[in-house]
């Protein structure tokens, strides 16, 4: 026999958000965040809406390569539409007839030409390696049938994925008063795009050979990060991603830097200046890559019980840890925690030291951190109403008990047959 007893569920918290980074950054909006666990290591104006500027790129980029991941080689005409050139102030006067994806004067650019035949591939590593407009535009055009269509795309994508505070008008970020976003979506957008391989290869790449085509000779394309190339901002634990910058905007960048086991991924938007941001990315890494972890007893098989009142027995089932659950964590990642007791009870008698269950450790996404076996601390006894029980239900479910029954009323019937008998014959010697 044994009992399946319903899940127990209780709840306690380690600290909410205690250990976070303090620090002041320079950004007007800034986070960090681990790019694994989304655990937020620091936060400043995080739900701020703000200008991303070509940050943007990194929406673009991860959109294609999760969905035409398997066409990277795939050649594309240059439509003259893709590259055609509108003055800013016509742009922001008139954005009907000239929409926020027109190129302009000052925009960084591949020099694509109308007509030129290029490969996905080359239009990706332009677009993240040196934040080309125009082969934001020319890939829009080529994956959405227009630039409008797409973009539709890209934003419906973004909200299926959670990030729900953001809103692109086209695909490498020209300003627009309705194209912004959050350094929270920003950091969530880093993170899941980091995990698509050929994303991370192309923004982690210092440089990429362009082949020559049908308009322009071969040339070197170059890594434009400055946390990834040599130069004083150079970030030897940096592997990518993106930077922006437009005057409105201010200078931005989103950055993701590895050691050991912990990925962390930064996002500072409207720095005054250039290298603030690359600063600022610098020192959030820095301290939280200088921390050391911390190992924490949360619940001790010395001193925790777990009781559990069992139908039908004696005694209360009182239970122990088999080994004390532990947390391992960094101080600014300090999760909240809750357990969950599952009872395993086994039948009667239960012995000391048995096995009855298991207590689960989980972070509030009830990811599972860790768990232990939960064994009896002493002898639990049935009720002899419950022995009882349990011996009529084994025998009356036994192969022998339905002839045995029938026996069993055959001989109350020749009895009871037998009796009456014999009663008649007195009844009839007591008349004489």
């Amino acid at each position: 026999m044994k009992w399946l007893v319903p899940f127990l569920l209780f709840f306690w918290t380690i600290l909410v958000d205690a250990g976070q980074i303090k620090l002041s950054t320079r950004a007007e909006a800034a986070i960090l965040v681990n790019a694994d666990s989304g655990v937020v290591l620091f936060e400043k104006n995080a739900d701020l809406p703000a200008y991303p500027a070509s940050t943007t790129k990194i929406a673009t980029a991860w959109y294609i390569l999760e969905t035409f991941g398997d066409r990277l080689d795939e050649k594309v005409k240059v439509s003259q539409e893709a590259v055609a050139y509108s003055p800013v102030h016509l742009k922001r006067s008139d954005p009907a007839k000239y929409p926020s994806y027109r190129m302009e004067a000052t925009a960084t650019n591949m020099h694509l030409q109308a007509g030129e035949i290029v490969s996905v591939r080359t239009l990706l590593y332009g677009l993240m390696l040196i934040s080309a407009n125009d082969a934001a535009n020319v890939l829009a055009e080529h994956f959405g049938g227009n630039i409008d269509a797409f973009m539709e795309n890209v934003n419906r994508f973004l909200i299926e994925r959670g990030i729900e505070n953001t809103w692109f008008t086209n695909p490498g970020g020209f300003h627009h008063v309705a194209h912004k976003t959050t350094v929270r979506d920003m950091a969530l957008m880093a993170s899941l795009a980091m995990r698509n391989p050929m994303f991370q290869t192309i923004v982690s790449a210092l440089s990429y050979e362009r082949p020559a085509n049908n308009k322009q000779p071969a040339t070197t394309i170059r890594q434009a990060n400055g946390l990834m190339k040599p130069g004083r901002n150079f970030y030897p634990k940096a592997i990518g991603i993106k930077t922006g910058h437009l005057q409105i905007a201010g200078f931005n960048l989103v950055a993701a830097a590895k050691q050991g086991d912990r990925t962390l991924v930064a996002v500072l938007l409207k720095c005054k200046e250039s290298d603030e941001r690359y600063q600022d990315a610098k020192m959030l890494f820095e301290a939280a890559f200088s921390e050391k972890k911390m190992n924490r007893v949360l619940l001790s098989k010395e001193h925790e019980q777990f009781k559990l009142e069992i139908p039908g027995a004696k005694q209360l089932l009182v239970a122990r840890l088999q080994e004390d659950l532990k947390l391992t964590y960094y101080p600014s990642e300090e999760p909240q925690i809750r357990s969950i007791v599952n009872w395993m009870v086994p039948q009667f008698p239960i012995e000391a030291g048995q096995t009855v269950g298991e207590v689960v450790l989980l972070d509030m996404q009830s990811t599972p951190l860790g768990k232990a076996g939960l064994i009896a601390s002493q002898r639990v006894e049935p009720t002899l109403w419950q022995t009882l029980l349990v011996h009529w239900k084994t025998f009356s479910s036994a192969p022998l008990t339905i002839p045995l029954l029938g026996m069993m009323g055959a001989v109350t019937l020749v009895t009871g047959g037998v009796l009456r008998v014999l009663h008649r014959r007195k009844v009839d010697d007591t008349k004489k």
